[in-house]
C-alpha cells in the first residue's frame, strides 16, 4: 500500500512538474509573439524589409511581411522564385542587377550591397530598393544570404 502511495505522489509530482513546464512554454511563446509584433511595427514605420536566401538547395526564400508590402506582392508571394525576384526588377536594372547578386554569391565576400528599381506588380509603380546583406557560407561552401532592404 506504501508503494502505490508513493507511486501516486510520484505522479503527481510529475504532474505538477508538466504543467509548470507547459505555463513556462506558453509564457516564452507569448513573449516571442510580441516581440515579433514589435518587429514588424517597426519594420512598417521605417519601411524595412527582410529577405533570407537560402542557396544550399538552389534558391529558397523567406520574405518578410514589409518585404512583400514594399514589393507590392501577396501574402502568399512570401516563398516566390528567384525568377519572380529577377522579373520584378525594372528592365534597365535587371541585367546588372542580377549579375551584381550571383557575383556576389559566387565570390568571397561577406558583405554585399546593391541599389536597384523594381516595377510592383500590384500597382505598376517604380520604387528604388536598396540592400544591404551578409553572405554567410559554411565550410562546405553552402551559402545563405540574410538581407535587409529599405524602399524610397
Amino acid at each position: 500500500m506504501n508503494d502505490s502511495l508513493s507511486g501516486a505522489a510520484i505522479a503527481d509530482d510529475l504532474r505538477q512538474h508538466l504543467l509548470e513546464i507547459s505555463r513556462e512554454r506558453d509564457s516564452a511563446y507569448r513573449a516571442l509573439q510580441e516581440r515579433e509584433a514589435e518587429l514588424a511595427r517597426v519594420q512598417r514605420i521605417g519601411r524595412v524589409g527582410g529577405v533570407e536566401v537560402d542557396l544550399r538547395d538552389g534558391f529558397r526564400n523567406r520574405r518578410s511581411p514589409e518585404y512583400l508590402l514594399i514589393h507590392g506582392l501577396p501574402p502568399e508571394a512570401a516563398n516566390e522564385s528567384h525568377q519572380d525576384w529577377v522579373n520584378r526588377i525594372h528592365p534597365e536594372d535587371r541585367e546588372a542587377t542580377e549579375r551584381q547578386f550571383l557575383a556576389a554569391i559566387a565570390g568571397k565576400d561577406e558583405d554585399y550591397t546593391a541599389e536597384y528599381r523594381i516595377i510592383r506588380p500590384n500597382d505598376g509603380e517604380p520604387r528604388w530598393i536598396r540592400v544591404i546583406a551578409k553572405i554567410e557560407r559554411d565550410p562546405k561552401g553552402w551559402q545563405s544570404v540574410c538581407s535587409v532592404l529599405t524602399s524610397t
